[in-house]
């Protein structure tokens, strides 16, 4: 297809924060040689990582976890000519935290816009292309919880020198580290 969409956020940071809200543009351009018409555009934004109740554009309309900008709310939609482009903005938060697989690494911020289409000479074809997100970095949130145990809980001796500690004498202590971390980046 010769019609590109393409979903980009605000500013083009590397890395966004949980509960950070955020402005998306969806751009949109017509490279074929003859008009697109009835032209559709949608967001898809996965749950996982969006508070989708706070999706809003002014001239968008919601429908169901989506968001549709149609010729009803954007003329010029209905009928793009050769060369012509545009965008759209919305804005919408991302959850805090965002709770993902343990085994996930590294994890982009995943999300698509699409544009559906006819051509004038095929007018029976609705044709559909898709455009993501660039690569953006989650911000992880790390936890981390310390203890020190010369004693296990069970009473069983971990450590070993005196206890309490002497001066001149060696004394030895287990330490347990706990590491979290909500959103695996």
């Amino acid at each position: 297809s010769k019609v590109r969409v393409q979903l980009n956020l605000e500013g083009n940071p590397a890395l966004v924060r949980p509960g950070e809200a955020l402005t998306f543009r969806v751009s949109y351009h017509n490279e074929e040689s003859q008009p697109i018409e009835q032209v559709q555009l949608k967001t898809d934004l996965p749950s996982e990582f969006f508070v989708l109740g706070t999706l809003s554009s002014a001239e968008a309309r919601r429908q169901s976890e989506q968001l549709v900008w149609t010729g009803e709310s954007l003329p010029h939609l209905r009928r793009l000519e050769p060369g012509s482009s545009g965008e759209v903005k919305f804005t919408v938060r991302l959850k805090r935290p965002i709770v993902l697989a343990s085994h996930a690494t590294r994890v982009n911020l995943s999300a698509y816009a699409e544009a559906s289409y006819i051509l004038p000479s095929r007018t029976e074809d609705l044709l559909t292309v898709r455009g993501g997100l660039p690569p953006v970095l989650l911000e992880t949130v790390v936890g981390i919880e310390a203890a020190a145990r010369y004693f296990a809980f069970g009473g069983e001796q971990l450590g070993r020198g005196p206890l309490p500690p002497r001066v001149g004498r060696s004394t030895s202590y287990w330490i347990f580290l706990k590491l979290t971390n909500t959103s695996n980046t």
